[in-house]
């Protein structure tokens, strides 16, 4: 599973739908709550859609509440939080005479998966891409734990910024002993926007190593999110180191020449070479 640039990746199959479901809300940054949910798995195959439209997918026909928030940075709705079970306000409205339907409806637990309704050779190559998916993340979180630290550093570029992939980024950027580790986490992070990434980058810009805070800026910048405008700010105004301060002043220029730029329908590019 992948969350990037507000597009939805997901491979499952025959994977509990409740722990897809905890995952993508995890990376997509809004709040998920499950109640009174008989265990599902779920098999699907969803590559670069908006997450309004993989939700249905997602989701079947598990009764649900979404909730949506304006971004006034973004100017648009994006989902806050995803109530999934049976409301009081549905439970109510429900009808005597669909008792029977619901009784009869087939509902899958962990030990067996319904058939899926894509043919067989797809469900045998989407099996095989999970697997060396989940292969290939495994032989990367080793890494991660290699007591050298370019080999981890190394890694960290690597792992799939999704799921246990994103935790193990985050940690490194906030509780790992080397700084070229932590340098390494702030670039990574830069390829993905959500709100526990964008919280991971605003806190390392108060990292004790210089390079630390610059890559975590240069990462903000990439990501484009002029909400942290003001975080960027406050940090600039206490941080002791001039050459992050100005770092900070120039990120800062930056978002809010996007800002202007993109009221005037002119696009640019903010990376910076790293």
């Amino acid at each position: 599973m992948e969350f990037s640039d507000d597009l939805l990746t997901v491979l499952s199959n025959c994977a509990p739908r409740l722990s897809v479901l905890k995952q993508v809300a995890r990376a997509a940054g809004f709040e998920f709550v499950a109640d009174d949910v008989e265990p599902q798995t779920l098999t699907v195959r969803i590559v670069k859609s908006m997450l309004a439209q993989a939700l249905p997918m997602l989701l079947a026909e598990l009764p649900y509440d979404a909730e949506y928030v304006f971004d006034p940075d973004r100017k648009v709705h994006v989902l806050a939080r995803l109530h999934v079970g049976e409301t009081q306000a549905s439970a109510a409205t429900a009808q005597p005479d669909d008792e029977t339907e619901f009784e009869a409806r087939a509902v899958a637990d962990e030990s067996w998966c319904e058939p899926p309704l894509i043919d067989d050779l797809i469900v045998e190559g989407l099996q095989r891409e999970v697997e060396e998916l989940m292969i290939a993340q495994a032989e990367l979180l080793d890494r991660v734990e290699n007591s050298a630290p370019q080999v981890r550093a190394e890694a960290i570029l690597e792992i799939p910024i999704a799921g246990e992939g994103l935790d193990v980024i985050l940690d490194a950027l906030a509780l790992n002993s080397d700084p070229e580790v932590r340098v390494a986490a702030a670039q990574r992070l830069s390829t993905a926007k959500s709100y526990a990434t964008m919280d991971g980058l605003i806190n390392a810009l108060d990292d004790s190593v210089p390079e630390v805070a610059l890559q975590a800026i240069r990462s903000l910048v990439t990501i484009g999110d002029r909400s942290v405008i003001l975080n960027m700010q406050n940090i600039l105004d206490r941080h002791f180191d001039p050459t992050v301060q100005q770092a900070l002043e120039e990120g800062i220029q930056a978002l809010e020449f996007s800002v202007r730029t993109e009221s005037d329908g002119i696009e640019i590019d903010l990376r910076h070479e790293g």
